[in-house]
């Protein structure tokens, strides 16, 4: 990255949105050449292992390992973000991690779960520890770690965004699989070590995973599962790859390690063993698809509402889900469905439509929209993700009255 480039990213992350746009403006910068320098790969890293102080919007405060492998032939890294399961440590994983970086040309990045300050829920996890004790654990908002392992990993390593992957074993692998469901757009890969969406489903239907499943069609997924394994019994997993496998997700498989039992060390997951190496040569190949044209999100929570350029700002029920299928039908046009939302804001770039007026339905109502790419939204959309595939150049609200009454057709594609 040139040293222009270099710092114009930074003066759009110095001081205030606000503040940081007139920076830019008060240096005659325009829009295109602050698009194109926030896209361009950052300088290479010295590989190596190394060990910061990961701090989450939210107060957390992690120690996180790094493993950071030498350049792959493509000439830019990926990322894999690796969560622990309990009792163990970001630093225990990353002995293990470190040859599935050199093999997939990404960067592992394995942070520590912490007692959070202002998460203090466990309900999730009750049936796989069998109380609601306060420990440490993972949460799934964007504010969280794992979440700003991500980011720092964006901002700090050349990482191409479209070539990360999340991964973890037990309780990590847990949150994995549900962080993966709500930030579906930030992930090409999920990678799961005995773990699956929900636990619950061992004494029945759990309806925030079944609503949360389908947002998981456009990422590639492996769960390594133990044929002996108790705690998170394979059958868990296997029952949601069926169902996305029914749903036309041909990029989800399950593995079963003969013998394997819940500890990790059971699971013969050292370089050279089969599956090791295999999983490390696929997480290589994963890529994500940038501006998908039809996008299908379901939102459950107020933590994950936005799916690349559709975004549920507000449900209608506060405890109900809000889903939406959004799909660019014209380079002037785009139709949506829309059932349990109130709100939506469409992320708008030049890589989906052109500027000027747009035709957008919305539950066969139609309305028109004035798409003008402005400096301030892409400065915001970098800050919040600093992810340079997910930068809009305007945000625009809609308010939707009535839900579709028609069935919500369409998949993420």
């Amino acid at each position: 990255m040139t040293s222009d480039a270099q710092r114009i990213r930074r003066l759009c992350l110095s001081g205030t949105a606000s503040e940081a746009c007139a920076a830019l403006q008060s240096e005659g910068l325009e829009l295109d050449q602050v698009l194109a320098s926030l896209a361009a790969p950052q300088p290479p890293v010295e590989p190596g292992t190394r060990s910061i102080e990961l701090v989450a919007p939210n107060g957390d405060r992690s120690e996180m390992t790094i493993f950071v492998p030498p350049l792959p032939p493509s000439g830019r890294l990926g990322a894999l973000i690796f969560l622990h399961g309990s009792g163990s440590s970001g630093a225990d994983v990353a002995k293990m991690a470190t040859t599935w970086g050199t093999l997939s040309g990404c960067a592992v990045l394995c942070p520590t779960a912490v007692t959070s300050v202002t998460n203090t829920s466990n309900f999730e996890l009750a049936g796989l520890f069998g109380s609601r004790v306060r420990h440490a654990r993972w949460h799934y908002g964007q504010q969280d770690l794992p979440m700003t392992a991500l980011r720092w990993a964006l901002q700090n390593l050349d990482v191409d965004p479209d070539r990360c992957a999340i991964a973890g074993h037990s309780m990590g692998a847990i949150a994995a699989w549900n962080i993966a469901a709500r930030h579906w757009e930030s992930f090409a890969a999920l990678l799961s070590i005995n773990g699956a969406l929900s636990v619950w489903e061992r004494f029945g239907p759990d309806m925030a995973a079944a609503q949360l499943q389908a947002n998981l069609l456009p990422v590639a997924i492996r769960s390594l599962n133990g044929t002996l394994d108790q705690k998170v019994p394979p059958e868990l997993a296997a029952s949601t790859i069926e169902r996305l496998r029914t749903a036309g997700h041909f990029a989800a498989r399950q593995i079963l390690v003969e013998y394997g039992d819940h500890p990790m060390q059971t699971m013969n997951l050292m370089p050279g063993s089969t599956h090791y190496d295999a999983l490390g040569l696929w997480l290589g190949k994963q890529r994500r698809v940038a501006w998908p044209t039809l996008v299908r999100h379901c939102t459950v929570d107020a933590t994950h509402g936005r799916a690349h350029w559709i975004e549920v700002s507000k449900r209608r029920e506060p405890r109900g889900a809000g889903v939406v299928v959004a799909q660019v039908v014209a380079p002037d046009a785009i139709e949506i469905q829309a059932r349990g939302v109130a709100r939506l804001t469409l992320n708008l770039s030049r890589k989906l439509v052109r500027p000027g007026a747009l035709l957008v339905s919305v539950n066969g109502v139609a309305r028109h929209v004035e798409f003008e790419p402005t400096l301030a939204s892409v400065v915001l959309s970098y800050r919040s993700t600093l992810d340079a595939g997910l930068i809009f150049e305007q945000a625009v609200s809609l308010e939707i009255t009535e839900d579709c009454i028609q069935p919500l057709i369409g998949a993420n594609a």
